[in-house]
């Protein structure tokens, strides 16, 4: 079976959540697997930081913060059962935050974000692609 690069992206972002490893390390073009866009993850209550070198600037595509998949940022079983929680304003939020900077830090929690789904453990997801910053 075939396995996309953003599928194994994932699962390797799972593990440096679990291993709490920094995600400066592995930002933009210096991810694991060198894709277009790269993907980055944060359990509810943690920040999702981007900060990349030189001047590239940050351009985020998606953005949910719920919960879709119940592998993901373990918690009590009965906080993991909805995986059908989606925020659709999740991509505006972080596009204000994060759009056309070289650094952004955002927490995974209710102070950023409206709770879409009371009582599930969520976690905040993005993809995103660094873009050279343009010249006025």
């Amino acid at each position: 079976t075939f396995i996309s690069p953003l599928e194994i992206n994932k699962v390797f972002l799972n593990l440096k959540v679990l291993a709490g490893i920094s995600k400066e390390i592995f930002c933009g073009r210096y991810s694991f697997i060198k894709t277009k866009r790269d993907l980055e993850l944060a359990c509810e209550g943690y920040p999702i930081e981007l900060r990349c070198p030189g001047s590239d600037v940050v351009m985020v595509e998606t953005a949910n913060y719920g919960r879709t998949d119940d592998k993901i940022c373990d918690a009590d079983p009965f906080q993991m059962e909805n995986t059908q929680c989606y925020l659709p304003d999740a991509l505006k939020i972080m596009s204000q935050r994060c759009n056309n900077r070289t650094q952004c830090v955002v927490v995974a929690g209710v102070d950023v974000f409206p709770d879409p789904c009371p009582g599930t453990y969520k976690y905040l997801e993005i993809q995103y692609e660094l873009r050279r910053r343009r010249r006025v």
